[in-house]
């Protein structure tokens, strides 16, 4: 049969069980809805720098339908002017040849009356001279000549006039101009179109940008649900570990080095003001705290009564002694479990508090077990790695080789180096991406957007760029395949270097370099500079023991080309 002590104890771990499962859940759930909140912002971006286009895509188009519309008028008045001048010369040309027609036959008539009057004038000289009607037919003979002369002039003249007029070539002007017109239509049709598909085009691309915003609203409202729940979440487990599980608490210094924080059990016994009826006292616990690491995998299975028999046979630094600190940190070194294995960094880890109570005391209770707590939340041991710092020369410089430039910072070194450490740059724009007035990280709140860790280990290769170390290797460094292959296989692969100097590292920018969402650069822009570091897990298999980090120390950077600089 179960003691009492056995089953509150049962409750207990069960209770604190069920809190750190919804932990893990509520924080898994919170690093999806970060990520989805980071793709929503992606693409509220991108659809309204698409928009933004179309609108200044419209705008192009609808000066220059504008200017097909001003031509149109232009050649409709040409066209109607060339119509009309085509009509009237038309019709002048008739007029004309008519004209010089009647005029002909007049003077032909009037040739033909002088010819008449010049006969009846040879009569009269022959018949009459020096009469009356000598001198009138005389004088008529001369007025005769003289307007049959006009006559011809003034048909010449005709004539001349309607040769002139049938020069006047517009006919080949209103065909040119309808073929002008022609075109120009064809071409006010072509604008007219291309201005409809751009505005269809842009008020789709303002309903997608409009569509963007809501559904990256509803992201950000559902992180800060999920933010608010995990810190609901968290404040619950603390509370109640506080209650029923002395607050036992593990913080990860290093791989070697852990902080333990717990309150002692409480007063076994309440204080009275009263005298006791009895003479009776009640020995002190004075309980001796121990610290007891399992790994997670064999947590689910411990006992008190294997703890027991553990602390009864147990080794130096199986367990720890620890002193109660009211809830403050001290450091621990870590060196083995219960089971008296070395702890491994990388490696999931519980804590326990076993609790030695004076022999006095489990006499006088009748019970000579000793008090196992409930596990701590699990701990990884691991290695933080060095956050990138600002070089101290500039922070962009020109390069050549098909380099633009190179971006400069430094890294601390760690002794030793795992191998398969790598940094990676990943430039995050910070332009007019600030007044779109995004929600950001707790983490990183300068950023523009919604950006961490968690996110930049999820950017894709394409869209960041690996650093590389200017330093050079010192002589007698050993190599990354020899150190990996050294004898102890469970310790993390790893190479030789001086811990905590300076290393020098150059990030290659380039015409094919993107930001974080795999857009190319743009001229003279503002981009932040993040630095991912972290163990590439393809080429060490003890990546685990080594904790990522993202750096936001750099500064701003602007790049004044980006390609050949004469031609930007």
């Amino acid at each position: 049969m179960n003691t009492y002590n056995e089953n509150l104890q049962a409750t207990v771990n069960t209770t604190l069980a069920a809190l750190s499962t919804e932990q893990t859940r509520l924080k898994s759930e919170q690093i999806a809805k970060d990520y989805s909140l980071y793709y929503a912002q992606e693409a509220q971006i991108t659809r309204q720098d698409a928009a933004r286009e179309m609108i200044e895509l419209q705008k192009l188009s609808r000066a220059i339908n504008d200017q097909s519309l001003l031509d149109e008028n232009i050649i409709d008045n040409l066209y109607l002017s060339a119509t009309l001048a085509n009509t009237d010369v038309a019709a002048s040309n008739t007029n004309m040849a008519t004209a010089a027609s009647n005029v002909n036959i007049a003077a032909n008539a009037i040739s033909a009356l002088a010819a008449g009057i010049g006969s009846a004038l040879n009569n009269a000289i022959a018949s009459a001279y020096e009469s009356e009607i000598y001198r009138q037919v005389l004088q008529a003979n001369d007025f005769i000549n003289e307007t049959a002369n006009d006559a011809r002039e003034i048909s010449l003249l005709a004539m001349e006039a309607s040769s002139n007029t049938s020069e006047i070539v517009t006919q080949a002007l209103l065909q040119q101009t309808t073929e002008v017109k022609g075109k120009i239509d064809g071409l006010l049709k072509t604008t007219q179109a291309v201005f409809d598909t751009a505005s269809a085009q842009a008020s789709a691309s303002n309903a997608a940008a409009v569509q963007a915003v809501q559904l990256e609203r509803q992201a950000e409202g559902a992180v800060r649900d999920i933010d608010s729940q995990v810190k609901a979440s968290d404040e619950a487990y603390r509370r109640t570990n506080n209650q029923l599980n002395m607050g036992l608490d593990v913080r990860v210094y290093g791989s070697q080095e852990i902080g333990v924080a717990f309150q002692g059990l409480p007063a076994l016994v309440p204080t009275f003001n009263a005298r006791p009826a009895s003479e009776i006292v009640i020995p002190s616990a004075d309980p001796v705290y121990y610290l007891a690491l399992v790994s997670q995998d064999q947590s689910a299975t411990f006992t008190v009564d294997q703890a027991q028999q553990l602390f009864a046979s147990r080794a130096d630094d199986q367990f720890r002694e620890v002193k109660a600190n009211g809830g403050r940190h001290s450091s621990v070194d870590l060196k083995k479990d219960v089971f008296g294995e070395k702890v491994l960094p990388g490696t999931a880890y519980v804590a326990y508090l076993y609790i030695e109570l004076s022999m006095k005391y489990r006499r006088y209770i009748g019970d000579f077990s000793d008090v196992l707590s409930s596990p701590s939340l699990p701990f990884t041991p691991a290695t933080t790695l060095p956050l990138a710092q600002p070089s101290e020369g500039e922070a962009l410089t020109p390069a050549t080789d098909g380099v633009l430039f190179l971006l400069n910072f430094n890294l601390a070194g760690l002794k030793p180096e795992p191998v398969g450490l790598a940094s990676y740059c990943i430039l995050v724009e910070h332009g007019h991406l600030h007044k779109l007035n995004l929600l950001a990280s707790a983490e990183y709140r300068k950023a523009p957007i919604y950006f961490n860790l968690d996110i930049a280990q999820q950017i894709a290769p394409a869209n960041c760029e690996r650093a590389h170390l200017v330093t050079t290797a010192k002589p007698g460094k050993k190599k990354a395949a020899e150190a990996a292959a050294g004898d102890d296989e469970s310790s993390p692969a790893i190479v030789s270097v001086s811990e905590g100097a300076l290393r020098h590292y150059t990030v290659p920018i380039t015409a094919t370099t993107t930001d974080n969402f795999g857009n190319p650069l743009k001229l003279k822009t503002a981009y932040k500079p993040y630095i991912l570091t972290q163990v590439d897990s393809a080429q060490n298999d003890h990546s685990d023991a080594y904790i990522s980090v993202l750096s936001d120390t750099l500064d701003l950077v602007t790049f004044p080309h980006l390609g050949n600089p004469s031609a930007d």
